[in-house]
C-alpha cells in the first residue's frame, strides 16, 4: 500500500471516528444532565456552527491548502472532544458541539477536494466513487469496531465507565492529528482572481447555472435519513423493546460492516444496477425501513430495519460525491461543495430540532416523519443517467 494522500486521508477519517461511546452516547448524555429534546438541539448546534463555517472555511482551504485545512479540523475536533470529557449540563456540551462543527466545516470540503485533485494529478479522477467508497468504508469500519468495544466496556452504562470511552476518542484523535501532518498539498489550477466574496458567487454560481448538479444536490439533501438522530433513538427505542445494553454496540456495529461493504463497493452496485436503479435503492429504501420502525415494534423487526438503514446509508454517499464532483471545477472546488453543505446545513437547522421535539414524545412518529420526508424526496427526485455525465472539460 503507498503511503499517499488517499491512504493518509483513510487513516485520518479512522482514527478521526473511533466513537467508542457511539452505541451509549444517548446515556452519556442523560448522565450530563440532558432530555432527548436537548440532545437534538446540540446536534443542530453543531449543524448551525457547521453552516457558520462552511464558505468561510471552503475559501480558507482554496486560498491557503487543503492541508492547512484539515490539519486545523483535526485539532479542533480534539479540542471539542476534550471539552464534552470535562463538560456538564447542556451549555458545556454545547460548546463542545459548537467546536465540533466548526472542525466538520474545515473538513467538508477540503477533504473531498483534496482527495479529488490528488487523483486529478494521478489522472485517475474516474476513480472518485471507488476511493471515496473506501474512505467512507474506513470511517463505518472504525465505527462498528468502537460500537463493539464501547458497549461491552460500559454494559453499566457507570459515569466511570462512559467517561472512559471519550478518553479513549481522545487519544484516537491524538493518533489521526498526527497522519494529518503528513498531507501532501495536491497541484490544483488557481485562477488569477481569489477574492474570497468572489471564489463564493462562483460557487453559487456552478450550482445555479447546472440544473443537473441542482437536482443531485436536492435529492442528496432531502433523501438523508438523518443518520444522527436515528444513532440517538434507536438506544431508548431498542432499550424500551427489551434488548440488552451489551448487544447495543453488536447491533451497531452490523449495520456499521455493512455500510462499511456497500460504500466500499457501491460503484461496483452502481455499475450493475445503472444509475435510475441504483440512487432509488440508495434514497428510498431507508424511507421505507423508517415506517417499518413507527409501525411495527418488533424486536427482530427493529433490528433488521436499523441495520439496513445505517447499512443503505453507506451506499448512497460514494455515490452522489462523485456525482457533485464531475459538475464541479477545480479551483474552487472546495468553495462549491462548502456551499453545497452550507445548503445541508440550513435544512438540518429546520428539521432536526422538529424531529427532535416529536421523539420527546413519540419516538415511533419521529421515525414515521423521518420515512415520509425521505420517500416523498426519493420518488420526486430521481435521477437518469445524463444528469451525471461530464458534460465540461475541467
Amino acid at each position: 500500500m503507498k503511503f499517499d494522500n488517499i491512504t493518509k486521508l483513510i487513516l485520518i477519517n479512522f482514527f478521526n471516528h473511533l466513537y467508542f461511546y457511539i452505541a451509549v452516547i444517548t446515556f452519556i448524555y442523560m448522565q450530563k444532565g440532558l432530555d432527548l429534546f436537548q440532545m437534538v438541539c446540540l446536534e443542530v448546534v453543531f449543524v448551525l456552527f457547521i453552516l457558520f463555517g462552511e464558505v468561510p472555511t471552503g475559501i480558507f482551504a482554496d486560498k491557503y491548502g487543503r492541508k492547512t485545512s484539515i490539519i486545523t479540523y483535526c485539532l479542533l475536533f480534539l479540542v471539542s472532544e476534550i471539552i464534552f470529557l470535562l463538560g456538564h449540563g447542556f451549555w458545556m456540551l454545547a460548546l463542545s458541539s459548537a467546536i465540533a462543527g466548526t472542525a466538520i466545516s474545515f473538513y467538508s470540503g477540503a477533504g473531498e477536494a483534496l482527495l479529488y485533485d490528488s487523483l486529478k494529478e494521478q489522472k485517475q479522477q474516474h476513480l472518485m466513487k471507488k476511493h471515496m467508497g473506501t474512505i467512507n468504508a474506513s470511517v463505518i469500519v472504525a465505527g462498528a469496531i468502537a460500537a463493539i468495544i464501547g458497549s461491552v466496556m460500559a454494559t453499566d452504562l457507570s459515569l466511570k465507565s462512559l467517561l472512559l470511552l471519550i478518553q479513549m476518542v481522545i487519544a484516537s484523535a491524538i493518533i489521526g492529528t498526527l497522519f494529518s501532518l503528513t498531507l501532501k498539498e495536491p497541484k490544483y489550477k488557481h485562477k488569477i482572481e481569489t477574492n474570497p466574496f468572489k471564489l463564493f458567487s462562483s460557487g453559487i454560481k456552478q450550482i445555479k447555472s447546472n440544473p443537473s448538479l441542482m437536482r443531485i444536490v436536492a435529492l442528496s439533501i432531502f433523501s438523508t435519513p438523518f443518520f444522527y438522530v436515528i444513532t440517538l433513538l434507536y438506544q431508548p427505542y431498542f432499550k424500551s423493546l427489551g434488548i440488552n445494553v451489551a448487544w447495543f454496540g453488536a447491533i451497531f456495529a452490523v449495520a456499521m460492516i455493512l455500510s462499511a461493504l456497500a460504500s466500499k463497493y457501491a460503484y461496483k452496485l452502481e455499475g450493475i444496477l445503472g444509475v435510475k436503479w441504483g440512487v432509488l435503492l440508495a434514497t428510498l429504501t431507508p424511507g421505507i425501513f423508517c415506517v417499518i420502525l413507527a409501525l411495527l415494534k418488533f424486536t427482530w423487526i427493529a433490528i433488521i430495519s436499523f441495520v439496513a438503514i445505517i447499512a443503505i446509508n453507506g451506499f448512497s454517499e460514494p455515490l452522489f460525491s462523485h456525482y457533485r464532483n464531475i459538475h464541479i471545477k477545480s479551483f474552487n472546488r472546495a468553495t462549491t461543495l462548502s456551499v453545497i453543505s452550507l445548503f445541508y446545513c440550513i435544512y438540518e437547522v429546520i428539521t432536526r430540532p422538529t424531529i427532535g421535539w416529536i421523539a420527546n414524545t413519540n419516538i415511533n412518529l419521529a421515525f414515521l416523519v423521518i420515512g415520509i420526508i425521505v420517500i416523498v424526496a426519493s420518488l420526486s427526485l430521481q435521477l437518469k443517467p445524463e444528469h451525471v455525465k461530464h458534460k465540461t472539460r475541467f
